[in-house]
């Protein structure tokens, strides 16, 4: 599987109906971006576990780092509001590339 170099991510969150009036609840969402090689032992890359910003968009730097894996984890979401990721976009561009595989024959 290729490995890749990330160094930037985008969140777009979910619009909850209604969302600018008064009668409905907002706050921030918090998160956080891990990284693996082999999908086991994950390292945190962005941590937005104490985010006070509530954005409908993230977009986040990420120290570049080479992995096969991503993960996104929300840790909180406004009360009172479905919770909702419209798209998770992570950026960077190929690692190294791997040996070529060995014929069997």
């Amino acid at each position: 599987m290729q490995e890749f170099i990330v160094d930037s991510a985008r969140i777009l969150f979910s619009i909850p109906p209604g969302r600018f009036t008064e009668n409905v609840a907002s706050g921030p969402r918090r998160y956080k971006i891990e990284a693996s090689s082999d999908g086991e032992a994950f390292q945190t890359v962005v941590d937005k576990t104490a985010n006070e910003r509530y954005n409908c968009v993230e977009f986040d730097e990420i120290a570049p780092v080479q992995t096969k894996f991503i993960r996104l984890t929300i840790t909180e979401w406004p009360q009172g509001v479905a919770s909702g990721v419209v798209e998770f976009t992570v950026f960077g561009k190929p690692g190294p590339a791997l040996p070529p595989r060995r014929n069997p024959f």
